[in-house]
């Protein structure tokens, strides 16, 4: 077999380089910053296999839900809300749970949203796009009913005023949300990201504002009314299975100047050093091609 010419190897090597290295820089999250490079790996992976599924290579080679139907803007929005809660979540416990709702883009409307993170279970912060609010569940998630239409509450309980979009938001079943990644009702049915779960941690009075990517967005102690002790172990033995969500729970509560410069930073902002890092590797590369 006859050698490649030296400049045609040049950039068959190099555009293997290019690809790779765009393939990186897009496996970096909204808030810029990277994950592991296994992920990477297995982001890219999936592209050439041609699925919209990727191996998280934290599940054993389980494939992760597709999350396209994650309303972006919606959750964004969510999140910068939660966070702005921190030191907030005190005070009686049924202004705190409207408080929820409004960071999550709900309505308080007792007939609809009245169980919205009053038990151990609907406390996932759900931000679906408006074209997946009808899907229904298969039946895959361990505990939930097949069917679970809940499309005709999404809608007419979302907030759409800003910061809001059209899309929609709903307080869904965190069951199987303590697997990493969650495998429950919001990434599997409607195949989106959740904005925060509320968390009680360790099953006491304090309550958790957490992210599956493991930020912890806001904690305070509510007083009043509490939901029942039992649901409050019940929805801290849910999340504490080893993922992220408990993972961030347990943090220390951040604080307010930090979570006032992740709330105000333009959006992937922090993609600029880890790209920048990625094309200096690509140059490096390119400079020991013989």
């Amino acid at each position: 077999m006859s050698m490649i010419p030296t400049a045609a190897g040049r950039f068959v090597r190099f555009s293997s380089f290019l690809v790779t290295g765009l393939y990186l820089c897009s496996a970096l999250n909204s808030d810029g910053d990277s994950v592991s490079l296994s992920t990477a790996e297995a982001r890219l992976l999936s592209v050439f296999r041609g699925t919209s599924r990727h191996i998280n290579p934290e599940t054993s080679g389980v494939a992760s839900e597709d999350t396209s139907g994650t309303a972006t803007k919606r959750l964004d929005a969510a999140r910068v809300l939660a966070r702005a809660l921190n030191g907030k979540l005190t005070g009686d416990w049924q202004e705190v749970r409207k408080k929820l709702l409004g960071a999550a883009g709900l309505k308080d409307i007792p007939d609809k949203t009245g169980h919205c993170f009053t038990d151990f279970n609907h406390v996932s912060a759900t931000t679906m796009m408006s074209s997946n609010s009808h899907n229904e569940h298969d039946g895959a998630v361990k505990g939930m009913a097949v069917g679970n239409q809940l499309g005709p509450g999404i809608e007419s309980a979302s907030l759409h005023e800003a910061p809001f979009d059209d899309n929609g938001s709903w307080c869904t079943c965190a069951i199987g949300a303590g697997k990493n990644p969650p495998f429950d009702v919001a990434h599997h049915q409607f195949h989106s990201k959740v904005a925060f779960y509320l968390v009680w941690l360790n099953g006491g009075k304090e309550a958790r504002l957490a992210t599956e990517e493991g930020e912890l967005l806001a904690c305070g102690q509510p007083t009043g009314e509490l939901p029942e002790e039992g649901a409050r172990k019940d929805n801290w033995d849910n999340f504490n299975q080893g993922g992220k969500i408990a993972e961030a729970a347990q943090k220390p509560c951040p604080s307010a100047s930090l979570l006032a410069e992740k709330s105000s930073s333009p959006q992937g902002t922090g993609i600029f050093l880890p790209a920048a890092m990625t094309i200096g590797y690509m140059l490096l590369a390119l400079s020991t091609v013989v």
